[in-house]
């Protein structure tokens, strides 16, 4: 499954179940107020399509645009602490 329109309802139902769950550990991970969920269909030049959600924690006044990696990818421990942070939200341990 590439599109988020071929999903069958019961993963469905799981994918936003743990998106949900997603969205409010971001805020206590990031410190964040909120989120910006987004989910691309069938993305040109991506190598493995797959049907995935974006979670994008958001701050006020932060000026929100949608990242660009290859502009700007964050260091890789800077990478590895927020997946720690999100982890420890989640409650899923090490």
């Amino acid at each position: 499954m590439t599109d988020l329109h071929d999903v069958p309802a019961d993963l469905l139902h799981e994918i936003f179940k743990v998106t949900a769950r997603v969205t409010s550990a971001v805020k206590d991970a990031c410190g964040a107020v909120g989120s910006t969920v987004t989910q691309n269909n069938h993305i040109p030049g991506q190598v493995l399509h797959h049907v995935h959600v974006h979670v994008v924690p958001r701050f006020e006044d932060d000026g929100f645009r949608m990242p660009d990696p290859a502009l700007r990818e964050a260091p890789r421990d800077v990478r590895l602490a927020r997946a720690a942070a999100l982890r420890k939200a989640l409650h899923l341990g090490a």
